[in-house]
């Protein structure tokens, strides 16, 4: 990874090991699961029950603040039992050397790409599709509209 992207307004720097507290529990990081051009996404686990969740962590700025209110906002119309909806958990304010930041905790979700879709069986394949379907009518049903 880029370490230029570590810089006021960038990346926060994360340690294995370290814990994040939360209104709703502590959470302490496992592993890096990737990073992109905005955030960076920890494997943690919560200290009270060593639940696995993942921990996005923003760039410093406002957006990881927009991004946590329309994820909570999604799940509490689509329902936080909805199967097909990934379930908001928690965010956290987290004030670092680069900025603050607004980490969201949700379930754990492994990429299509990670799973082997070219592998899988047409009818697998086909059932992934029509669950994505299903989560974006959700969500629609809900007023809200996703775009990339």
């Amino acid at each position: 990874e880029d370490i230029t992207f570590y810089m006021p307004g960038g990346y926060h720097p994360v340690r294995i090991g370290e814990v994040f507290s939360g209104t709703k529990g502590d959470y302490r990081i496992m592993h890096k699961l990737g990073q992109g051009a905005f955030a960076t996404v920890w494997l943690a686990q919560t200290v009270s029950s060593r639940a696995f969740v993942a921990l996005k962590i923003p760039t410093a700025g406002e957006h990881g603040f927009d991004e946590a209110e329309m994820l909570e906002l999604a799940n509490t119309a689509a329902g936080s039992d909805h199967p097909r909806v990934s379930e908001f958990i928690n965010k956290i304010p987290i004030r670092g050397p680069n900025g603050l930041h607004c980490g969201i905790v949700t379930d754990v979700v492994v990429p299509l790409a990670s799973a082997g879709v070219g592998f899988q069986p047409r009818w697998w394949r086909k059932e992934v599709v029509y669950g994505m379907v299903q989560a974006m009518a959700q969500i629609h049903r809900a007023d809200m509209v996703h775009g990339g």
